[in-house]
Formats: structure tokens, C-alpha cells, sequence
């Protein structure tokens, strides 16, 4: 299991500028042009927007559409939930930049 933040402050979305539902904090990497490795953490935003036709996310999305928090009472299955989308968002590759150019990065996901 990686270490990951969960972030719940009241953040924007950087996709549409709606209010997040919340947004993680996960481990990051990439080799530069001279073989460094390059470390830091990456932050992955859930926006009710932008993120309901992904079926990862829909699981959450529908959870705290019905619960405003995780409390005692919903740990369970908001804690699944949750473990199931921070899993599978923390694997897929980091996008890049629109504004970095494909050629300067040939190791880049098309």
C-alpha cells in the first residue's frame, strides 16, 4: 500500500472551477532526460463534475451525494469505496502538461 494524504480543504478544480468533494495526495516519480529520478507527490482531485463518467470514481461520487462525511456509521462502506478509487487513481500514469511538447518527452503515455 502507498502513502496518501487525503485532502478535504475547500479546493477548486482545476478542470472546471467547481468545489472538489476531496483530493489525494499520492507518491510520485519520473526519470529526467539524463536518467534522474525525480520525486514528489502528485495531488488527484475528485470533482463531482468533471469525474462522473469515470466508473471508479461513480462509486464515491454516489456515496457522498447521500452522506456529507465518513463518520462511524459509514466508515465501512465509505472506506471501501474510497481504498477501491485511490487505488486505481494513484496507478494510472501522471498526465503531462498540455504545454510540454510530446518530442521533448518520448517516454510519455499517448
Amino acid at each position: 500500500m502507498i502513502d496518501v494524504e487525503v485532502v478535504v480543504d475547500d479546493l477548486p478544480c482545476h478542470r472546471c472551477g467547481d468545489s472538489l468533494i476531496l483530493a489525494i495526495r499520492v507518491p510520485h516519480g519520473f526519470h529526467r532526460a539524463d536518467g534522474e529520478l525525480v520525486s514528489g507527490t502528485r495531488t488527484v482531485p475528485l470533482c463531482r463534475v468533471c469525474d462522473r463518467d469515470d466508473p471508479v470514481a461513480q462509486g464515491v461520487l454516489a456515496f457522498f451525494a447521500f452522506h456529507e462525511q465518513i463518520d462511524a456509521t459509514t466508515v465501512g462502506e465509505g472506506g471501501t469505496i474510497l481504498t477501491e478509487w485511490i487505488d486505481t487513481v494513484s496507478n494510472r500514469p501522471t498526465p503531462y502538461l498540455d504545454h510540454l511538447n510530446a518530442e521533448d518527452h518520448p517516454d510519455a503515455p499517448e
